[in-house]
This record gives C-alpha cells, sequence and structure tokens, in this order.
C-alpha cells in the first residue's frame, strides 16, 4: 500500500466518523423534543420545536432550528445549543412559554449534554448528562429540568431579590 492509498483510506475513515457525527447531532433535538413531550405528557403544540442559538451572540438571540447543523453551529467546544419552547395554557387564550436551554454533542459513549443557565452575557454549562447510544434513556436529565422549571416557576417577584438568575427566556 502506498502511502497515498494509506492517506485515502484513512480519509474515508474520517468522512465515515463525521458523517455519523452529523447524523447524530441533527437527529438530537427532535428525540429530546419527544422524550420531553411523553415524560410531562404534553401533545405538540405545547412541546414545540428547538430554538438554535449561533456562537456569538447573545444567551437571548435565538433563531428557528432548520433540522440541520453546521459546523459554525457549534461553539469553541464544540458543542450545539437548543432552547425548547415549552407552553402552559393560562386562562382564555393567555399562555405563558419556557425555554429552557441544553448544549450537546456527540460523543463515543453517546450524547454529552447540559442543562444550559442563561447568564447576562454568555450560556454557562451545568449538570451534565450522557444519553447513552443504546437504551437513550433521559429520565436523569428531565428529572432534574422539571426540577430547575419548578424552582423558576415558584420564584415570586415581591421576594427576596435573588443573587443568580435560573436563565429561563419567559415570555407571554
Amino acid at each position: 500500500m502506498t502511502i497515498h492509498e494509506m492517506l485515502t483510506a484513512t480519509a474515508k475513515e474520517m468522512a465515515a466518523r463525521d458523517d455519523a457525527f452529523v447524523h447524530h447531532a441533527n437527529a438530537f433535538p427532535a428525540r429530546l423534543v419527544s422524550a420531553m413531550r411523553t415524560y410531562l405528557g404534553a401533545s405538540e403544540p405545547l412541546v414545540s420545536s428547538a430554538l438554535l442559538h449561533q456562537p456569538r451572540k447573545s444567551p437571548w438571540e435565538w433563531e428557528e432550528f432548520s433540522g440541520s447543523f453546521s459546523a459554525s453551529d457549534q461553539d469553541e467546544e464544540g458543542f450545539f445549543k437548543i432552547a425548547i419552547r415549552i407552553t402552559f395554557p393560562m386562562d382564555g387564550s393567555n399562555t405563558f412559554k419556557i425555554q429552557p436551554v441544553f448544549g450537546f454533542r456527540p460523543t463515543h459513549e453517546g450524547m454529552e449534554v447540559y442543562i444550559m443557565e442563561r447568564k447576562r452575557d454568555y450560556l454557562q454549562k451545568n449538570d451534565r448528562f450522557v444519553i447513552s447510544w443504546d437504551n437513550g434513556e433521559f429520565q436523569p436529565l428531565l428529572d432534574k429540568s422539571v426540577e430547575l422549571w419548578g424552582q423558576m416557576l415558584r420564584f415570586d417577584p415581591f421576594g427576596e431579590p435573588k443573587k443568580t438568575q435560573l436563565g429561563f427566556d419567559l415570555t407571554r
């Protein structure tokens, strides 16, 4: 085997790894939304599409996720960041929405996922989870997420000032 043939074989292996990485990254937002709907017992309109965060933008700027990531969507550590819309019906036609943020990247073990906290100027990685490729267990991630959402929803603006924000985008 010549050196060129050896490098060609190595390049083909790299292309196959890249294809698998892109496949898993693109599939994860839909898997997370589906798991969240099932966990919450909520229908499609109540737990909906992912929003994409572009690196180097404010943690409050989001755009609709097209269903396909590009390399420019990864931050300097290789993470993609998405927010999931969760709507809570209120009285009449009013709704209350939260958009929790998750950072993730495919690894050899599965999907490495962080619950992200919005700071004034950046997104901070907090609790880490690994969702394996074989069973895709979302339970620990969703348990912790619901615990944080409950804290956020119990916030009393008339009470003591909060020292830290939970970092949720709240819209009515």
